[in-house]
């Protein structure tokens, strides 16, 4: 899954007096959602595209080397807590005893971390028992159902018809490319609905309990959050294959060059997507989704040959072209009175 706090430094404290004064607080105010400009929303989710649109084509130019997915998934998040901790007790000015200051708060990304490692050890399952057509097009229902939990849960603003219209056509539009290829049975089906509602979860979890309840430091939020999906992978390992943890040389076997991009792409993904969330919304991530699947498939076309750039795709990129106008049309400048 694509990960949830970011690397940024929030300038904006609940405690000016102690900000004037020059003290480090791990406490800041939220950033507000509604007061996104419409360049803020093409400048993240164009970064988030072409991070995720990378580290995709990458993992599929070292599709026939012989590596060991979970050691490139705990690096990836080594990597980013690694990151985060040096923005924190370093730029940061943070300290250990405001680490455990706060850890009460900290334990609330536990669950996040949970979510995370169940959504990623079930893509994997998910992708070996379904076709890659059926499981583009059944993943899409995260659209809805993050639609439908960021109404029950009240995160943000009520979700108007017009915007609810824009959903069903992102989803439609998702759906669209891989349609012929559908091969439906039923359980697959059953995972891959589960898996969308996961993903879901957890990115209204994210914003409707840490981003709006929870006002701790980013960079402070990442380092928790970091801790426990490395936990939760060792512990994925050790319920799936206990060996790779006692064999480095099986862990890391077949790394080359190629993995360093891998991971850093991974990581860069990750923060983007984490960013997206604390500065705007989950919805709007389902927009850079759509986003990337589609430069996913042009660039495949470009560097690999495949897949084929038939009627599908375009018909695909005019109804999510269409969905987004729908969607964000209040913050078109032609759309002002």
């Amino acid at each position: 899954m694509r990960s949830n706090t970011s690397i940024n430094n929030e300038e904006n404290s609940y405690d000016s007096d102690e900000e004037s004064k020059g003290k480090h607080t791990p406490i800041h105010a939220p950033p507000r959602t509604e007061t996104a400009s419409l360049t803020t929303h093409i400048v993240l989710i164009s970064l988030y595209v072409i991070l995720w649109t990378s580290e995709s084509l990458v993992i599929h130019s070292a599709k026939d080397v012989d590596y060991e997915k979970a050691s490139v998934t705990l690096a990836v998040e080594v990597f980013k807590l690694t990151v985060a901790s040096i923005l924190y007790f370093g730029y940061g000015g943070g300290s250990i005893k405001e680490f455990v200051e706060y850890a009460n708060r900290g334990a609330m990304f536990f669950m996040l971390g949970l979510i995370y490692c169940l959504y990623n050890l079930l893509r994997y399952y998910a992708l070996t028992i379904s076709d890659p057509g059926t499981y583009r097009v059944m993943i899409n229902l995260r659209v809805a159902t993050t639609g439908l939990l960021y109404q029950v849960f009240k995160v943000g603003d009520p979700l108007t018809p017009r915007k609810w219209s824009a959903l069903l056509l992102l989803m439609l539009g998702c759906a669209i490319m891989k349609w012929g290829e559908l091969y439906v049975t039923l359980f697959p089906i059953f995972i891959i609905s589960i898996l969308a509602f996961l993903g879901s979860a957890g990115g209204v979890y994210n914003e409707k309990i840490l981003k709006k309840d929870m006002n701790v430091d980013i960079n402070l939020q990442n380092v928790y959050l970091y801790i426990f999906t490395i936990l939760f992978n060792v512990l994925s390992i050790l319920l799936t294959d206990p060996v790779l943890l006692t064999s480095p040389s099986t862990l890391f076997r077949n790394w080359s060059s190629t993995m360093l991009p891998m991971i850093m792409l991974g990581g860069g993904g990750g923060f983007m997507t984490a960013l997206m969330l604390k500065r705007l919304n989950v919805l709007t991530k389902e927009y850079a989704n759509g986003f990337e699947m589609l430069s996913t498939a042009l660039l495949s076309f470009y560097f690999f040959g495949y897949p084929d750039l038939d009627i599908k795709v375009f018909l695909s990129i005019l109804v999510v072209t269409s969905s987004i106008f729908v969607f964000y049309w209040e913050k078109l400048p032609f759309s002002q009175k």
